[in-house]
């Protein structure tokens, strides 16, 4: 028993863990994508920690699993479109990395655990020299402080799972042709960003290359980079450190 729960003191005394049937919300506009996720779903349970007995005829009452929940799961048991087939991406297309130790020669390999919720390719800490990267505390105060604009630069089908409350979303598809959203004038091919934004990019997390993709065409068209900072552990940092996330954002 977690020492962390403790009863509430209502005379129903202390349960501890329950099997709880996963269901999933109803959300509109949904309906297609979440009908395979049920019979994934079907006739499974998840654990939940309950205090009483009134907790625990509320928790089997509702027993709802959010949306980014039931996408991590996915993407954790392998059920989703989160894990790319075959071996992992390290850099470029090297799947191993061998390096020379006092013991001998190692094999550095990505495997599919738990907290690699996607393939891809393991991204540089700072995509283009004079990008500043940063974490979740920084990431924070920005959307705190309303001073910096936190753009998720992934495309919608990625953003309406899960995102960080409070960005705003301009997929690296399209960055070059809307930095008018982020402070500068003009069109593509001759914007004037002297009055830019300062921005953090993120995406999917270390292995994402959607966001430092989005950075250089900001670049190319302009865009001062020691305006801009790079979330590199994206959404896959956020959600593995229970971080809050808003779902079905457009």
């Amino acid at each position: 028993m977690d020492p962390r729960v403790k009863p509430e003191d209502d005379g129903g005394g202390l349960i501890g863990l329950i099997r709880v049937p996963v269901r999933l919300p109803k959300v509109p506009g949904f309906s297609l994508v979440l009908a395979p996720m049920r019979k994934i779903f079907k006739n499974t349970h998840m654990l939940k920690y309950v205090r009483s007995i009134r907790n625990r005829e509320d928790v089997m009452r509702k027993g709802f699993l959010s949306l980014s929940a039931a996408f991590l799961m996915l993407s954790m048991t392998g059920s989703g479109p989160a894990f790319a087939e075959g071996d992992l991406k390290i850099s470029g297309d090297d799947t191993v990395v061998t390096i020379q130790t006092d013991e001998g020669a190692v094999d550095i390999t990505r495997s599919k655990t738990e907290a690699a919720l996607i393939g891809g390719v393991l991204q540089p800490m700072v995509p283009l020299p004079g990008v500043t990267p940063v974490g979740e505390l920084e990431v924070i105060d920005a959307l705190k402080s309303g001073t910096t604009k936190v753009v998720d630069m992934r495309t919608l089908e990625w953003r309406t799972q899960a995102t960080i409350p409070g960005s705003i979303h301009i997929p690296y598809t399209e960055v070059a042709m809307r930095l008018d959203e982020l402070g500068c004038e003009g069109e593509q091919g001759a914007w004037e960003c002297a009055t830019a934004d300062n921005v953090i990019a993120f995406c999917n997390g270390p292995a994402c290359p959607q966001s430092p993709v989005a950075i250089k065409a900001m670049a190319r068209e302009g865009y001062p980079v020691d305006k801009i900072s790079y979330y590199r552990g994206g959404m896959q940092d956020w959600m593995v450190l229970g971080l809050t996330t808003a779902e079905d954002m457009f």
